[in-house]
């Protein structure tokens, strides 16, 4: 059975529908990423660093995927010795960034963050 480490939910939906174990994990430092992502198949990350020493403990990984356009969190030179495949996504929420830069020039054009403090006193 293929094990992926996921932190969201809709990849375990898609992903138990081929069989494969999703599990979830949030971890803040290397010793907990090696920990969850011991005997993964595949990693799935975003902000976990994927350095030497953790790549060195992944013990069945074939892939490690980044969200997103960098993968500057992952050491690729180390994967690619032990043979797993980096990829990432590059396309992952542009138009999620795109709505929100649009928004933030809405809100400067209108000077919102000048009326906030009054906006919040009830004025």
């Amino acid at each position: 059975m293929l094990t992926v480490l996921s932190r969201r939910v809709r990849e375990q939906a898609i992903l138990g529908r081929v069989g494969a174990k999703v599990q979830k994990f949030n971890c803040s430092n290397e010793s907990q990423v090696i920990e969850a992502a011991r005997e993964a198949h595949v990693v799935l990350c975003d902000t976990s660093t994927m350095t030497r020493n953790v790549i060195l403990n992944l013990h069945r990984a074939i892939c490690i995927a980044e969200y997103g356009i960098g993968y500057d969190n992952i050491d690729v030179e180390a994967a690619t010795e032990k043979g797993i495949v980096v990829c990432n996504v590059p396309d992952f929420m542009t138009s999620e960034v795109a709505d929100h830069t649009v928004a933030l020039i809405l809100a400067l054009a209108r000077r919102l963050h000048q009326i906030l403090p009054s906006t919040r006193a009830g004025e």
